[in-house]
C-alpha cells in the first residue's frame, strides 16, 4: 500500500484584491455617471443636414460609449501578435 503524499506546499490562493487597472476603470465609470447625471438640460445640436435637441445625459452617455469602443478596439489591436512571414529565395 502507498502511503498519501506529504508534500506539505501551500498553493497560493487566487488573489481577490482590486487590480489598478479594475480600480482605474471603476472611478471612470463613476466620475462618467456623476457628470453624465449632473447634465440633465437639453442641448442643440447642429448636424451638417439639420439640427435637432437631445438631452445633454445622452450626449455624454454616447460619446462614453464610443470612448469605450475605440479604447476597446485599439487595446485589443495592441494585444494581437502579428505574425511575420520571410521568403527565402
Amino acid at each position: 500500500m502507498t502511503e498519501p503524499s506529504t508534500d506539505t506546499r501551500l498553493v497560493p490562493a487566487k488573489s481577490r484584491s482590486l487590480t489598478r487597472k479594475q480600480a482605474t476603470t471603476g472611478v471612470a465609470v463613476v466620475v462618467v455617471v456623476v457628470f453624465a447625471l449632473i447634465n440633465l438640460q437639453d442641448v442643440t445640436m447642429h448636424w451638417i443636414v439639420g439640427t435637432t435637441h437631445t438631452p445633454l445625459i445622452i450626449l455624454v452617455a454616447g460619446c462614453a460609449l464610443i470612448g469605450l469602443g475605440v479604447g476597446f478596439l485599439l487595446g485589443r489591436r495592441a494585444r494581437t501578435p502579428t505574425h511575420h512571414t520571410s521568403h527565402d529565395g
